[in-house]
């Protein structure tokens, strides 16, 4: 039974895929902090600067009344948005003696290396938007236990219900482990902070990130930030004749945006939010 040669051309939107693939399973495994954060790349479209979406709201209960008639409070949906001004940008040539030459499978290490860059372009924005948006700056230099309860407390007491704690590697040994209260099995019966990259700190999720600064922690309301992302991480290539027959130039860009949410919302002021603290 005859079939039909497949072309060059038709497999090549399916190496596209692959490749696309491998990027996102790099960006999703290796990010620290997207998962950390509100993602409302849902409501983006084509031809906008700008996400629109819901900002959370709030009503009263009160005791009814059964023998009167009783209030009623108006509940009018607003809105926050975010700018998409971050364009992730990677691009670079391998040529034919490259490829050639090497034992690996390159254009599969060069999609890894797009996606670990682009992964810390978006883990630094989103990471630099926090440390801007914390409404409280705590006075600690390290993390010991006055320092992350005063954290803990600014952002629970600020009705914040969903927290994280982010520690940098230089905390996680000068400060965490340094902290009796934090590891001595005998003050809590087994140590506060568990084995492990994504651990626990009086019961909320613990991550140690190696982006943070060295002299930084933050606490903050997973719904503290927002990031949307109007086009995904978006791949091209094509051929460099003048380096060699067998040559490409690859390319791979996004577009997003970061927005702190709750801004100057309760005890906060100044563009900031009640939902984030940081070290001093």
């Amino acid at each position: 039974m005859s079939g039909t040669p497949i072309a060059e051309a038709n497999i090549a939107p399916s190496k596209n895929d692959i490749v696309l693939n491998i990027i996102q399973k790099e960006l999703e495994g290796k990010s620290v902090f997207f998962p950390l954060v509100q993602d409302v790349s849902r409501f983006a479209k084509k031809g906008q600067k700008t996400i629109s979406f819901l900002k959370r709201s709030s009503v009263t209960a009160i005791n009814k009344d059964c023998n009167a008639s009783n209030p009623t409070q108006d509940f009018a949906l607003t809105t926050d948005q975010l700018a998409l001004d971050q364009k992730p940008y990677v691009s670079f040539t391998i040529s034919d003696c490259d490829e050639l030459e090497s034992v690996v499978n390159l254009e599969a290490e060069a999609a890894k290396a797009a996606a670990s860059a682009i992964q810390r372009y978006v883990d630094d924005a989103i990471l630099n938007a926090l440390i801007a948006g914390a409404g409280l700056t705590s006075a600690a230099l390290t993390m010991t236990r006055d320092g992350v309860l005063e954290m803990l407390k600014y952002v629970d007491c600020n009705f914040a219900d969903d927290i994280v704690i982010v520690a940098s590697c230089v905390q996680k040994y000068d400060g965490l482990l340094k902290e009796a209260s934090f590891t001595e099995q005998q003050v809590y019966g087994a140590p506060v902070i568990k084995d492990g990259s994504m651990a626990s700190l009086y019961g909320y999720p613990l991550v140690f990130s190696k982006r943070l600064p060295t002299d930084q922690a933050l606490v903050f309301d997973k719904n503290a930030l927002a990031i949307g992302f109007q086009r995904g991480v978006k791949f091209r290539k094509q051929a460099c004749n003048d380096v060699g027959a067998d040559a490409w130039n690859y390319t791979w860009d996004a577009k997003f945006g970061v927005k702190i949410l709750q801004e100057n919302e309760l005890a906060a002021g100044g563009g900031k939010s009640p939902w984030i603290a940081k070290l001093s």
